[in-house]
């Protein structure tokens, strides 16, 4: 089969027929959808050192240590 120069002026130096783009193979092949992760929630025993406040005074500059938050958010505010 043969096509003209401007129709393959695009896809030079490429064999008629090819994929032409970001993909190989067909989509979903390598079955990204059925993998499960590792990743378990915390228990409730085990500490996360991760502290969500809002409206965070001035007095925080980064980076801050867990004991630093810990005995800011126990100040009365």
């Amino acid at each position: 089969m043969t096509q003209n120069r401007k129709e393959t002026a695009w896809k030079k130096n490429r064999k008629f027929g090819d994929i032409h783009g970001g993909r190989t193979k067909l989509k979903y092949t390598d079955g990204i959808f059925k993998r499960l992760h590792s990743l378990l929630p915390p228990t409730a025993e085990q500490e996360t050192p991760i502290f969500i406040i809002e409206n965070t005074s001035r007095d925080f500059y980064f980076p801050v240590t867990i004991d630093e938050i810990k005995k800011t958010s126990k100040r009365p505010c």
